[in-house]
C-alpha cells in the first residue's frame, strides 16, 4: 500500500494543532515500519527529514506554500507521478482533483462557526471542500465535539474520531538546574505566567492581556505567540508594557521544559477542536487556567480544582483575572502537583491515534475500488 501524506505544514516553530498532529504521525510512521510505503510531502528544509532515510519512507520535496492555489497544481503533479493508493490530507487543504481516495482530517470548523472572522473566499472554499469530501473520501476528526459539528454537513458519512495524543515527554520531571538553564537561554523571568496562541481573534489573547493588566499581578506574562503591536499597546495603556514578554521561537522538544518553567499556564480560547496545550501543561505538573470549550471538557474535568485546573468564562475579563489568582494561589501553596497527572484522563495517547489511523487506511483500501469514479 502506498500512502501519501502532505506534511508541509510542519516548520521549526509551528505549534498549532495541525502541525503537532502531522509531526506525530510522521514520527510514528517513520520509527515503526508498517507494510506500507509512506510518501511525505515536505518542504526542502523541513525538520521532519531524517538521515538515513528508512526504506519504507520517501520524502517528496515541494516548497509551494501549503495554503495556496498554486499548491493544487503542485500536488496533482506529485500524485500523478507517485500514484498513491491513498492521499491523507491532515487539514482542510486537499487536492480537489486527486484521482485516488482521500482521507481528510478536519480538526474543527472554525472557518464556518466563526465566520465573522473570515472572508467570502473561505465560505466558497468550504463549500467546494465539503462537496469533494462526499465523494470517495473518509473524514477523520480529533474530538467528539468536532464530530458533532461535522455531522451537520456530512449526515450520511461516518466521521472517525482519532483524538490527539499526549507525548510521554510531558510527564518528565526536570531538575531545577535544567529549568534554570532553559530560562537563562531564552531570557525568561524566574517566575511567570504563560500562554500559547496566535493572532487569530478566537484565541482571545487581547482579553487575557486586559485581564492581566487590570489585576494586581507581580508575575510577568510570557506569550509564545507572534509579536502583535496591539498587545503591547493594550499593556502600555495600563502602564504594564514592561511586564509583557514575547518568547522567541523554541523547538517543539523544549515545550515540556517551557510548561514546567511556568508558574501558571493560561488558555482563554473561545473555540477549539481539541486543545492540546492545557492538557500538556497539566501533565507537566503546571496549574492551568482554561476556558471550558466543549472539546476541552472531554478530557479536562472542571470539578477538579484540587488538581490545579481552574475553568473560566473567556468572555468575562473578571473571570479570567479570578482564574489567574486561583492558579497562582495553587502554585504558591502546593509543593507537588503529581495529583494532576494521576487525575487527568490518560486515554489520549499518540499510539492509540496511530493505530486508529492505520485501521482507517486499511478500511479505505477495502471500501474503495481503484476503478471507482470520483465524481
Amino acid at each position: 500500500m502506498k500512502v501519501m501524506l502532505d506534511a508541509r505544514v510542519v516548520t521549526q516553530t509551528a505549534f498549532h494543532g495541525i502541525a503537532r498532529y502531522v509531526q506525530e504521525l510522521v514520527c510514528h510512521f517513520t520509527e515503526n515500519p508498517q507494510d506500507i510505503e509512506f510518501y511525505f510531502i515536505v518542504h526542502s528544509k523541513s525538520p521532519l527529514i531524517q538521515s538515513p532515510v528508512p526504506s519504507h519512507i520517501h520524502y517528496i520535496y515541494c516548497d509551494t506554500p501549503w495554503m495556496s492555489l498554486w499548491s493544487q497544481w503542485s500536488l496533482l503533479k506529485i500524485i500523478h507521478r507517485i500514484k498513491p493508493d491513498i492521499f491523507h490530507a491532515p487539514s482542510f487543504m486537499i487536492p480537489f482533483l486527486c484521482p485516488c481516495p482521500i482521507i481528510c482530517t478536519l480538526h474543527d470548523l472554525n472557518h464556518i462557526v466563526l465566520g465573522e472572522y473570515y472572508s467570502l473566499f473561505h465560505r466558497i472554499y468550504y463549500s467546494l471542500l465539503f462537496y469533494r469530501l462526499r465523494k470517495r473520501s473518509m473524514i477523520l476528526t480529533v474530538s467528539e465535539f468536532s464530530k458533532t459539528q461535522l455531522k451537520t454537513y456530512f449526515p450520511k458519512q461516518e466521521i472517525y474520531v482519532t483524538p490527539n495524543g499526549i507525548g510521554v515527554e510531558f510527564s518528565q520531571c526536570f531538575s531545577t538546574n535544567e529549568i534554570n538553564k532553559f530560562k537563562k537561554e531564552y531570557e525568561l523571568p524566574s517566575k511567570f505566567l504563560l500562554t500559547i496562541g496566535n493572532k487569530k481573534p478566537y484565541k482571545n489573547i487581547k482579553n487575557l492581556i486586559h485581564a492581566y493588566c487590570q489585576g494586581d499581578f507581580s508575575l510577568p506574562l510570557v506569550l509564545l505567540s507572534e509579536f502583535d503591536e496591539e498587545y503591547t499597546h493594550i499593556a502600555k495603556k495600563y502602564g504594564k508594557k514592561h511586564k509583557l514578554y514575547f518568547l522567541r521561537p523554541i523547538p517543539h522538544s523544549c515545550l515540556p521544559l517551557l510548561y514546567q518553567s511556568a508558574s501558571v499556564f493560561i488558555y482563554p480560547s473561545l473555540y477549539e477542536g481539541f486543545g492540546l496545550p492545557p492538557l500538556e501543561a497539566l501533565i507537566s505538573h503546571t496549574p492551568v487556567v482554561s476556558s471550558p470549550v466543549p472539546s476541552l471538557t472531554e478530557f479536562l474535568d472542571p470539578t477538579l480544582s484540587k488538581t490545579g485546573l481552574f475553568m473560566i468564562d473567556p468572555k468575562d475579563i473578571q473571570s479570567i483575572s479570578a482564574g489567574m489568582i486561583s492558579g497562582i494561589h495553587f502554585f504558591e501553596n502546593h509543593n507537588s502537583s503529581d495529583s494532576m497527572t494521576k487525575e487527568c484522563n490518560m486515554d489520549y495517547s499518540w499510539d492509540i491515534t496511530i493505530k486508529k489511523t492505520l485501521d482507517i487506511y486499511e478500511k479505505s483500501i477495502q471500501l474503495y475500488s481503484p476503478k471507482q469514479p470520483i465524481l
